[in-house]
């Protein structure tokens, strides 16, 4: 007889998956969804975050080497990292989301980082001075699109859009979100650019 222990473990929580071929709407209970693009490209359409606020992360993986990519759109006037849509463009790209309330956060990912310039994502290094502090805000040199996901670190620590901070164009500020209590003078903001 298995004590309670071990029988713990075999109640482990199944994951839910589902492989598709074509355009998916992720239904709610849904963990894992396998993006099979020989043919096509294949889109994904996320269900309201506020539907998902309370569920567990839910993970996107693009499973076939070829030429084809998949696309993920949150829900109508929702955003995943402040962008409307993320692509995985390449074999074995990934994503780990988390819904938040009214928008969706990347917990994790795995996507080729590659960008015009070659295999390495453009980055921007900017060392913060006491007028771009007192300003709170920075003039990346590169315009974030809907094909580009930013990710913005400082201190090593990742920080989250509409959260820690918001974008304009090619602005980046923090009035009254998170990094205005983190960034002191001479405080890096490294920005990885992402196609």
């Amino acid at each position: 007889m298995a004590s309670s222990k071990e029988s713990n473990f075999w109640n482990a929580r199944r994951f839910r998956t589902q492989v598709v071929s074509s355009f998916y709407h992720v239904p709610n209970g849904i963990d894992i969804v396998l993006c099979n693009t020989i043919g096509n490209n294949v889109d994904i359409y996320l269900p309201s975050s506020f539907s998902f606020f309370d569920a567990p992360e839910l993970t996107i993986k693009k499973i076939t080497d070829d030429v084809h990519r998949v696309r993920i759109y949150p829900s109508n006037g929702e955003l995943i990292e402040g962008q409307s849509y993320l692509n995985l463009p390449n074999y074995n790209d990934s994503v780990v989301i988390k819904a938040q309330a009214g928008f969706w956060i990347i917990k994790a990912d795995t996507i080729f980082k590659q960008s015009s310039s070659g295999i390495n994502p453009e980055t921007d290094s900017i060392m913060l001075t006491s007028t771009e502090l007192s300003s709170k805000q920075v003039i990346l040199s590169h315009l974030p699109n809907y094909d580009r996901l930013i990710k913005v670190f400082s201190g090593g620590l990742r920080h989250t859009v509409g959260i820690d901070y918001r974008m304009n164009g090619n602005i980046l500020s923090w009035d009254g979100l998170g990094l205005e209590t983190v960034l002191s003078e001479y405080d890096r903001l490294d920005i990885d650019y992402f196609y």
